[in-house]
């Protein structure tokens, strides 16, 4: 009997040796898998974080693009309107002469060739009355009595005074500044 209880022991003792080092093998097996599934897990949020700081710097750069292309064209916008009110204001003390007449009459025409029938009424600051009364009398219009406070140019007005032509020279200019926007702005990129 006890060499019975003693190859039952042996046997049990085997067998216990063989499940204990069976379980090793199945705990080291499912520890590697812990270990690869857990590095997985921190590659793919590394990988996740790393796509989303890259997106935010994405974002960061053309949001300073942006607005860096926004204050370039604010400059250039403050630019062009100085030209103009430079313009503007060599024009407004531009010397009465024949040259300054002409202009002045072909603003006329222009204004009162819109008005139905030419026979307006003519708007012009005080230094232009000169040169208008001079012109008037060749046409249907009638010069107010009222000076306007414009750089230069003419006003027209139907009789009715539904209708308005603004010929003024800051009308002229606003004209001139929209036609020649893109190509000041040309240059000016081709400058810098």
């Amino acid at each position: 009997m006890e060499q019975v209880f003693a190859e039952i022991k042996e046997s049990v003792e085997k067998e216990a040796k063989q499940l204990v080092s069976r379980a090793k093998r199945v705990a080291e097996r499912e520890i590697q898998h812990a270990r690869e599934e857990a590095e997985a897990i921190l590659d793919s949020n590394r990988e996740i974080t790393e796509k989303e700081a890259k997106l935010h710097a994405e974002r960061a750069i053309a949001r300073i693009k942006a607005d860096v292309r926004k204050q370039q064209l604010e400059q250039q916008q403050e630019f062009i309107q100085e030209i103009f009110d430079v313009a503007l204001a060599k024009l407004k003390n531009l010397p009465r002469d024949d040259k300054y007449a002409k202009w002045i009459k072909a603003l006329l025409d222009a204004g009162l060739s819109q008005i139905p029938n030419g026979a307006g009424i003519v708007f012009c600051n005080e230094k232009d009355i000169e040169i208008i009364k001079k012109l008037i009398p060749s046409t249907k219009a009638k010069l107010s009595e009222k000076n306007i406070p414009i750089s230069g140019g003419v006003i027209v007005k139907s009789q009715d005074g539904r209708l308005t032509i603004d010929c003024s020279a800051e009308a002229e200019m606003r004209r001139a500044k929209e036609e020649l926007r893109d190509e000041v702005l040309k240059k000016l990129n081709l400058d810098l």
